[in-house]
């Protein structure tokens, strides 16, 4: 059954599951397992990295690229903490890039863990934040990604929102599912638009 996709509203500001706003901080956060996993409104490109039940692998020459978009608002820090479950060889480099267009290198995920590191202050200052986790050597089982995680703080209006996502049958137009706020996000079936 194809479907189609719709996010929670407020003004400008459009939040799937796992995003939420609260005051002057975005969070995205998603732990890839359970029966949401690796579809999310934040998640752009995927580039060979291969989704297995509650992970990313990433090696070599794979990468997944998120967006974080604050409609009207000026990112002015945050951070990234990824979490590895298992790593056979080879690592993951986490890169942010802001409105300077440049990757920044944030950290290097090497070994099995929780991985915290603050967005460079060369990826902030706009209000669109791309964060990607890029295989570094490795094969197959490279490193394995079990949680991502975003925290942007940001100028502008406070908020208090928290994100959801629905799917609905494309022809037909009836909800099919509805993956709530700050839960890991859902992949449900083939054809999602």
């Amino acid at each position: 059954v194809p479907l189609r996709r719709e996010y929670a509203r407020t003004g400008d500001m459009e939040l799937g599951a796992g995003e939420r706003i609260g005051g002057n901080t975005y969070i995205f956060a998603t732990d890839f397992g359970g029966v949401d996993n690796n579809d999310c409104r934040p998640l752009v490109a995927v580039r060979n990295a291969e989704f297995k039940p509650k992970r990313w692998c990433v090696y070599g020459n794979t990468e997944l690229e998120f967006l974080h978009s604050l409609p009207k608002r000026r990112s002015v820090g945050g951070k990234v903490v990824v979490e590895c479950g298992w790593r056979a060889e080879g690592s993951a480099i986490v890169e942010a890039r802001g409105g300077d267009g440049q990757w920044h290198k944030t950290g290097e995920v090497d070994a099995v863990g929780r991985f915290e590191f603050p967005l460079p202050q060369s990826a902030c200052g706009t209000d669109k934040i791309y964060v990607r986790i890029v295989g570094d050597g490795g094969k197959k089982t490279g490193v394995q990604i079990y949680g991502y995680k975003t925290e942007i703080d940001f100028e502008g209006e406070s908020l208090s929102f928290c994100g959801s996502t629905k799917y609905f049958e494309a022809e037909s137009g009836r909800l099919f599912a509805e993956a709530k706020a700050f839960r890991a996000c859902a992949r449900i079936g083939a054809g999602i638009s």
